[in-house]
C-alpha cells in the first residue's frame, strides 16, 4: 500500500493572514488534480536541468565529487527563488544565526549561480529592491537624512542585529549589494533589471556613502569614511577600514556610471528613483 500526502506551505510573505488557509487549501487541491507522479515528472524534469549547467565533475576522487555535489544541492535547496525570500548564512544545515540573511548572499552564494542559473542570482538581487524601502528606513533611524542602508542580518528587511559594532556598522554590506548588482549586470547585461531595480539599489546605497563620508583636511582632503566595521568583526569601530573604503568606491564609482548611462539612453527611467541623480 502507497501513501501519498500532500502538503501546501504558505506563508503571510506571500499572502494576507486571513488568505492563508484559502491558498493552502487551493495549492492543496491542484496538487491532487495534477496527481503525484506529475508532479514528481515536473520535480525530475527541473533537476535534471538544474545538474546539467551546473554539475562540477571531479575525475580520481569520489568523496570530493560527492562532497562537491552535496552541497550544490545543498546551495540550490537552500535559496529563494522568489525575489521575497533569500538564503540563510546556514542555509538549512543548521539553527545558526537563526536563518538570518547577511552579506554571504551576495559575496559567495549568488556568484555561484551567476553564470548558470542567472535567474536565481535575479531573484536574489530582487529581495534586496523588495526591502529597499525597509533598508531607506533604517538610514534615517541611524541619522542619515538620505540614501538606504540595508540591515546587517534580516529576514523581512528589518535589521536584527542587536550589537551595533558587529551588526548595524558593518555599513560594506551595501556595497556588498552593489558590487553583486554590478557582477549581475557584467555576466547577463539585463537592463531590464537594471532599469526597473538595480539601478535605484545602486542610487541609494551610494547616496547612503555620501552621506557618511567627508572630505577630511588632516588627510590632504581624501573622501574619509569613519567609525564602520569590516569584514573583521573582531577588529570593530575603525576609521578607514580598507575594504569598507574600496568597495564603497567601486559602489560610487558604478553608481555614477549608471547614472550617465541612463540619463543618455533611458532618461525617462532615471526619474523611477522619485528624486534628482545628484541629491
Amino acid at each position: 500500500m502507497i501513501l501519498n500526502k500532500f502538503i501546501a506551505y504558505v506563508t503571510t510573505l506571500d499572502f494576507p493572514e486571513n488568505l492563508i488557509l484559502q491558498e493552502a487549501e487551493r495549492v492543496t487541491k491542484e496538487a491532487l488534480k495534477s496527481g503525484f507522479m506529475k508532479i514528481k515528472k515536473e520535480q525530475a524534469d527541473f533537476l535534471e536541468d538544474f545538474w546539467e549547467r551546473t554539475d562540477v565533475r571531479i575525475k580520481g576522487d569520489p568523496a570530493v565529487q560527492q562532497g562537491i555535489r552535496f552541497n550544490i544541492f545543498q546551495l540550490l535547496q537552500s535559496t529563494g527563488k522568489n525575489g521575497i525570500t533569500n538564503i540563510g548564512a546556514k542555509g538549512l544545515t543548521g539553527e545558526g544565526y537563526e536563518g538570518h540573511y547577511f552579506w554571504d548572499t551576495e559575496i559567495y552564494i549568488l556568484p555561484f549561480f551567476l553564470y548558470s542559473n542567472p535567474v536565481i542570482s535575479r531573484k536574489l538581487l530582487e529581495y534586496r529592491y523588495n526591502i529597499l524601502d525597509r533598508a531607506r528606513e533604517r538610514a534615517r533611524q541611524m541619522s542619515h537624512p538620505r540614501g538606504a542602508l540595508f540591515p546587517w542580518r534580516t529576514i523581512n528587511g528589518k535589521e536584527c542585529s542587536a550589537y551595533f559594532p558587529a551588526g548595524t556598522a558593518q555599513y560594506h554590506i551595501n556595497a556588498d549589494i552593489a558590487y553583486a548588482v554590478k557582477k549581475y549586470m557584467d555576466a547577463t547585461q539585463d537592463t531590464e533589471f537594471l532599469i526597473n531595480f538595480g539601478a535605484e539599489i545602486l542610487f541609494e546605497t551610494a547616496r547612503l556613502w555620501a552621506d557618511l563620508g567627508f572630505y577630511n583636511p588632516r588627510k590632504e582632503n581624501k573622501f574619509c569614511i569613519n567609525g564602520v566595521t569590516g569584514p573583521d568583526e573582531y577588529s570593530a569601530i575603525v576609521d578607514n577600514n580598507c575594504y569598507t573604503n574600496l568597495m564603497a568606491r567601486e559602489n560610487l564609482y558604478y553608481a555614477y556610471e549608471i547614472a550617465v548611462w541612463m540619463e543618455k539612453k533611458r532618461s525617462g527611467a532615471i526619474q523611477k528613483t522619485g528624486r534628482p541623480i545628484g541629491s
